[in-house]
């Protein structure tokens, strides 16, 4: 809804009205508490500028119609209106609470709606931002469903079961290697304290044996080879330093 759209003609009537309800008062005034005795144009000339007061407000009523237009554009609902002077009133689409409908007897003759505009912040008893005094039921609809759509597409994406039960059933993680508990313990087996402690020992025991399956570990070794080579280099580093190197005594 990027080009201004205008109020349906009725508006122009409903203005008219809304206006011509404070003229009420001098109308009787004129009319019913007059002298009765009418001989002269200065006689008639209150029930004249009554008729022109009138017959302003009408045109009046006409102009701002002819200036009124509303459009939805660049997450903006914007309206633009003024009887000599034009104004422009911006509205933001996230400010906008909800759209209230309403109808009148004109309206309802005429099968139309009034929307009011609430957006956040305003008080209960402040004037609403906007209003659209007449337009049709279709044009009301098919604006609620713009200012919906645009909500939700400035709104943040949120996360939900359902979209992480999609992506489980795309596809799986893929796994490059995963280490099993046999190699995690020799990894620790084999750190240089360890390493170490062992050589202690056999140094000191010479009786002491240590049974130790040569062919699943050259197994493991290959793996890891495969896994990390830095971490082959670095085990056979310390596997070979002399046991009293970094001793402090």
């Amino acid at each position: 809804m990027s080009n201004p759209k205008k109020l349906h003609p009725i508006a122009a009537l409903l203005t008219f009205f809304k206006e011509l309800k404070s003229l009420i008062l001098p109308v009787v005034f004129v009319i019913f508490i007059g002298n009765g005795e009418r001989n002269s144009f200065w006689d008639y000339f209150p029930i004249v500028a009554i008729g022109m007061v009138v017959l302003y407000v009408l045109i009046s009523g006409i102009v701002k119609w002819l200036r009124f237009t509303y459009r939805l554009e660049e997450n903006e609902f914007k309206i633009e209106y003024g009887l000599f002077v034009k104004k422009k009133r911006y509205i933001p689409i996230e400010r906008i609470q909800s759209l209230n409908v309403s109808e009148g007897l004109l309206h309802r003759m005429f099968g139309l709606v009034k929307i009011t505009v609430e957006t956040a912040g305003a008080g209960a008893e402040s004037e609403s931002e906007a209003e659209l005094t007449a337009i049709t039921k279709e044009e009301a609809q098919a604006l609620q469903q713009l200012i919906n759509q645009e909500k939700k597409r400035k709104a943040p994406v949120d996360v939900t079961d359902d979209l992480l039960e999609k992506v489980k059933a795309n596809g799986e993680e893929d796994v490059v290697y995963q280490a099993q508990l046999s190699e995690l313990l020799l990894l620790a087996a084999t750190s240089g304290g360890s390493v170490w402690s062992f050589r202690r020992y056999s140094l000191f025991y010479p009786s002491f044996k240590i049974s130790f399956p040569m062919r699943r570990f050259l197994k493991k070794l290959h793996i890891l080879s495969k896994w990390e080579p830095s971490l082959l280099h670095s085990l056979f580093f310390w596997l070979y330093l002399p046991p009293g190197l970094f001793q402090l005594e």
